[in-house]
């Protein structure tokens, strides 16, 4: 019995040392930071990828970035769909070379699909049609040369198009190929104004988009003269060697059509415009010359019924511009209407490659003849600002309500811009360069700074309505003023069919988005951050991403322009402001611009950086980029304190990051394909290349978040310290 209970109690001993011996083994392969907190495993976990990080920190950028600045062609990029496991081989690279949209395609339904694709391809080929790709100006170049040769033909006189129905040819020839047309009168297919269901015909006043009315009906006989000459030298001479004549007498002829039409534009534009419905036999006795019925059949579709109605506006001009036609050369109305096409092609031309022939003879027109050319950015700029400012914002809006993200997205854009607006306030207290008054005062409004979306509930919700969104695609991307009018279909009977797959709702893509370009802004007079809700996507959120990506991504949004409005000094006047920082003193006003002075001593006398000294955009964009990651971190670091969180902290399952390194690495995956870099050459000859995500690998916390080792370049902390520090 004895030797029983001796067993037993040299067990349990054994049992408690074996037990302090695990526990000091923990002890000893924890890091000692741990030990002074209850060591969960997902803590552990976090310590131990951060102990085998090091790999990952003095190539972080190429780590991240690859090689490659479009992030959606990385292989060795840190993309976040791949690690998320979310497909971004969508319909949209591979039919329309789209960047990824915000919803995989798993979540995807053929009617989702055909809305967005509809959408996707309206804004991409009307709302911004980029003319910058490669070939533009061959493609151009081509499409004049097609319409040139349907001249000599149409002007033959054995051939079988007499009288209007020339002007007929020509007209499907050039819309067909792209051009704008309408020289002399518009024409449009559009659903009825009285009956939605029905297609309607709408017939007014020939459109000019590039060239001023006024100015071109008052200018001299021998300057217009000159002008067609311009095009005639260039057109026939250095371009398609088509000789049809163009004799002095021509183009005197040209001179005078072009007045008589642009001044009965200017006469019956300001008469009632009012839509007056007409039968196709009583336009055809206003205007014989055009042979309507035969222009119509050209223009519609094959198999097209004609309405028995056309919808005609500024009637009057058309009973005068049968009198032109009928006193004017046939000759001299088709090579008009030529010119018109190589008029409109000339200036995206002119603009898009300056070593181009045809650039010379702009210049020549608008220096000796002062001509205004009216380009395509103007329309382009008009509706690009109308469609950010409500179409877009909307579209967001409405897919965040979908996602069913808890109020629309206000709460998380809301509780993350309270943070960097609480961060902001104390980093203002430790500044050195601002003084007493002007910190108070920066206080004050930080601490009323009041958070508003971009979109308006009254906005939003008449967006949110089929029939307005078809409304603004009209009205924006098909209004009377449009520059290209058959860039969606030339004969603009398909109209109606797009329209229908607006009624679908759309989803929240914005396609022309960048990282570095939120679209946040301050208003100053009402004290006021707005923020669109278009931020709430992919790379900067993401619903079912961890929270320090997504505020990250949010949070350094919110922060830049915090910084701009708060602790950077321009005196640049823009419309909302009239100025920036009213309420700094004259003090800090002084101690700010001595910052900069000192800043630009330092990169003058260091050869290395002199190719960034007068860049004053980079510079600007680094300070701004660098305190937004400071004060986004910082209030990232103070959220996680709070026990109300909207959902627990977490990582990916499938990369060895922990949540601190996510934040880097969502902050830097939005910049991989930025264009925010400067290559330097230092002093021993090596170029190396200046980015946010260079300089982002030298701060403090970056390299305590990664455990690197090596220390940062002195020349690079340095500069971080005399040009980019608060």
């Amino acid at each position: 019995m004895e030797i029983s209970v001796k067993c037993k109690w040299t067990m349990f001993v054994l049992w408690i040392l074996a037990i302090i011996a695990l526990g000091a083994y923990i002890a000893l392969m924890i890091p000692s930071s741990c030990i002074l907190r209850i060591c969960t495993r997902k803590a552990y976990d976090i310590q131990r990828r951060m102990l085998t990080s090091e790999n990952k920190c003095e190539n972080f950028d190429s780590f991240v970035c690859g090689n490659s600045e479009k992030y959606w062609e990385l292989n060795t990029s840190v993309n976040f769909y791949s690690i998320y496991k979310l497909k971004t081989e969508t319909y949209y690279q591979g039919i329309l070379g789209l960047k990824p949209p915000l919803l995989p395609d798993v979540f995807a339904t053929e009617k989702k699909y055909k809305s967005e694709r509809s959408i996707s391809f309206l804004y991409k080929n009307c709302m911004s049609y980029n003319y910058k790709q490669w070939g533009v100006v061959e493609t151009i170049v081509g499409k004049l040369k097609q319409t040139s040769t349907v001249v000599p033909g149409l002007l033959n006189f054995e051939s079988d198009y007499k009288d209007g129905l020339r002007i007929a040819e020509f007209e499907y020839k050039s819309r067909n190929l792209g051009f704008t047309g309408q020289s002399l009168f518009s024409f449009n297919v559009s659903t009825h104004p009285e009956a939605p269901n029905e297609v309607a015909m709408f017939v007014g006043l020939p459109v000019y988009p590039f060239l001023d009315i006024d100015e071109v009906s008052t200018m001299t006989r021998e300057a217009h003269r000159q002008v067609y000459n311009v095009f005639i030298q260039f057109v026939f001479s250095h371009a398609y060697n088509y000789d049809i004549g163009h004799d002095a007498a021509i183009v005197d002829k040209l001179v005078i059509l072009e007045h008589e039409i642009l001044s009965a534009v200017k006469i019956f534009s300001t008469e009632n415009k009012n839509h007056a419905p007409l039968s196709l036999e009583a336009m055809t006795l206003i205007t014989p010359t055009v042979q309507w019925k035969y222009y119509f059949n050209k223009m519609l579709l094959p198999g097209t019924k004609l309405p028995t109605h056309i919808i005609v506006t500024n009637k009057n001009y058309f009973y005068k511009l049968e009198e032109i036609l009928k006193n004017t050369d046939e000759r001299v109305v088709m090579l008009f209407m030529f010119y018109k096409n190589c008029l409109e092609m000339s200036t995206i031309i002119g603009l898009e490659d300056s070593r181009h022939p045809f650039s010379k003879y702009l210049e020549m027109i608008d220096i000796n003849f002062n001509i205004k050319i009216r380009i395509y950015k103007q329309r382009n700029e008009l509706c690009e600002g109308l469609v950010k400012k409500y179409f877009k914002g909307a579209i967001s809006s409405l897919l965040i309500d979908k996602l069913g993200v808890d109020n629309g997205g206000r709460q998380i854009l809301h509780s993350i811009a309270r943070k960097i607006k609480e961060a902001a306030i104390i980093k203002i207290k430790s500044i050195s360069w601002m003084d007493l008054s002007t910190k108070q005062v920066s206080i004050k409004r930080l601490k009323s700074l009041k958070y508003t979306l971009s979109v308006s509930d009254d906005v939003f919700e008449e967006l949110s309505s089929s029939y307005h969104r078809e409304e603004y695609h009209k009205n924006y991307c098909f209004g009377t003023v449009d520059f290209f009018k058959s860039i969606f279909n030339a004969n603009r009977v398909l109209l109606k069919k797009n329209l229908l797959l607006l009624q679908q709702k759309p989803s929240g893509y914005d396609i022309d988005y960048e990282g570095d370009i939120s679209g946040v802004n301050y208003n100053k007079l009402a004290n006021e951050l707005i923020v669109p809700t278009s931020i709430l996507q992919y790379p900067l959120f993401n619903y079912e991403f961890p929270f320090s990506v997504n505020f990250a991504g949010i949070g350094t949004a919110i922060g830049r322009e915090i910084v701009n409005a708060f602790f950077y000094n321009t005196e640049t006047i823009d419309v909302l402001n009239n100025s920036m920082h009213h309420w700094w003193s004259n003090s800090t006003l002084n101690n700010f611009n001595k910052k900069l002075l000192e800043c630009n001593q330092y990169l003058s006398n260091n050869k290395e950086f002199i190719p960034i000294k007068n860049d004053t955009v980079l510079l600007k964009t680094l300070y701004l980029e660098l305190n937004s990651l400071r004060l986004a971190f910082e209030a990232y670091k103070n959220y996680l304190e709070e026990s109300n969180l909207p959902y627990p902290d977490q990582t990916f399952e499938d990369i060895d990051f922990a949540e601190d390194q996510l934040f880097f690495v969502s902050f830097a995956n939005s910049y991989c394909y930025s264009t925010h870099s400067h290559a330097l050459k230092t002093v021993n000859g090596y170029v190396e290349n200046l980015s946010i995500i260079k300089l982002m690998m030298t701060q403090r916390i970056f390299r305590k978040a990664f455990r690197c080792k090596n220390k940062s370049r002195n020349t690079l902390k340095q500069l971080i310290s005399k040009c980019f520090s608060l």
